[in-house]
């Protein structure tokens, strides 16, 4: 999502997120090295009108927080230290 001709890309995922966030789900981390996957995707729905591929990397991100969110729950029921999962973000 790039709502401004500038390219702004951090600012189309910051309101791709607070969409996410109205819809009732976490916010969302487009991994550093999927940023190209992101791009191409967003580049065929805006030429081909194929929102396709791009819903379903939204929703593989979806997918994916939602089961780190659901690790470290487990991890605190258990007692275990929960620092290290910070790192997760960011993979």
């Amino acid at each position: 999502m790039h709502p401004f001709a500038d390219d702004n890309g951090r600012t189309g995922r910051q309101i791709l997120n607070m969409m996410l966030m109205q819809a009732g789900y976490e916010p969302i981390a487009i991994r550093h090295d999927a940023g190209s996957t992101y791009a191409g995707r967003l580049e065929q729905w805006q030429a081909y009108g194929d929102p396709v591929p791009l819903a379903c990397m939204v929703a593989d991100c979806v997918v994916r927080e939602q089961c780190r969110i659901g690790k470290i729950v487990s991890d605190i029921r258990r007692g275990h230290p929960i620092a290290g999962h910070a790192r997760g973000i960011r993979e």
